[in-house]
């Protein structure tokens, strides 16, 4: 069950989309993080602004989309920009190697996020849920591969839970 306190609020501004990560960023989170990351892009958006400082802790699940999304927002005219980070938070994106990739580009004065931020919704079916955590781990180690070993495990599992909800997609549409 979703603490209260673990939540995305968000907010577009011209060409700056923001969200500011409340409690824990977990994969509860991060395919809502995912999708409003898409849908931000495709209205424009240059810049993706997360505001850390009210995050407790982040899975490997939400630093594999952070790291999915930091590849996606790379180009001249886009980025991806994490602020107001914790030493822990930090941390735990230096144990799997992204450091160098995540705590790219500053910000610039003047780009706080507005005063009206929007709760984002964060419910998603089993079937996605499972696709994004399998993409998210995949990306972890796509770029750092010194991360198999530490997700080897995860990676099988997901794939087989992935391919279960596959299979029993299948059946249901057969049986419609």
């Amino acid at each position: 069950m979703q603490r209260e306190a673990d939540r995305l609020l968000v907010a577009a501004r011209g060409s700056d989309a923001f969200v500011r990560v409340q409690g824990r960023a977990s994969f509860r989170s991060g395919p809502a993080l995912k999708k409003f990351a898409q849908r931000c892009a495709e209205r424009g958006c240059r810049r993706l602004i997360l505001d850390m400082r009210d995050c407790l802790g982040m899975d490997s699940t939400f630093m594999g989309i952070l790291a999915g999304l930091a590849l996606t927002w790379q180009a001249p005219d886009r980025a991806l920009v994490l602020t107001r980070l914790s030493p822990k938070n930090c941390a735990l994106l230096d144990t799997l190697g992204l450091t160098e990739l995540l705590l790219g580009p500053a910000l610039e004065a003047g780009h706080d996020p507005p005063e009206e931020l929007t709760a984002l919704d964060m419910e998603t079916d089993q079937a996605e849920s499972a696709r994004v955590m399998l993409d998210a781990h995949e990306t972890l180690v796509e770029l750092v591969p010194g991360n198999l070993e530490k997700f080897r495990d995860v990676l099988d599992y997901l794939r087989e839970d992935v391919r279960e909800e596959e299979e029993r997609k299948d059946r249901e549409a057969v049986l419609s």
